[in-house]
């Protein structure tokens, strides 16, 4: 059987989050945006995306937008 320990960062219980990702709109002052709660919790993905031009893109979840 199983049981559950705690997990500590020096003398810091860790805390886990069972909270699944979820999107939804947004207005913030007259602008829409969608919002993406607990995107931490999302798989990990990396994306490729191109264009017609001379412009290439390429996003990760566990970095930033690298662009060019």
């Amino acid at each position: 059987m199983m049981t559950s320990q705690s997990i500590f960062a020096g003398k810091s219980a860790l805390k886990i989050n069972h909270a699944k990702a979820a999107g939804q709109y947004v207005e913030i002052e007259g602008e829409r945006f969608y919002k993406i709660s607990d995107f931490d919790t999302m798989p990990l993905f990396f994306q490729s995306i191109v264009s017609d031009s001379d412009h290439w893109l390429f996003i990760s979840s566990k970095g930033g937008l690298t662009a060019g």
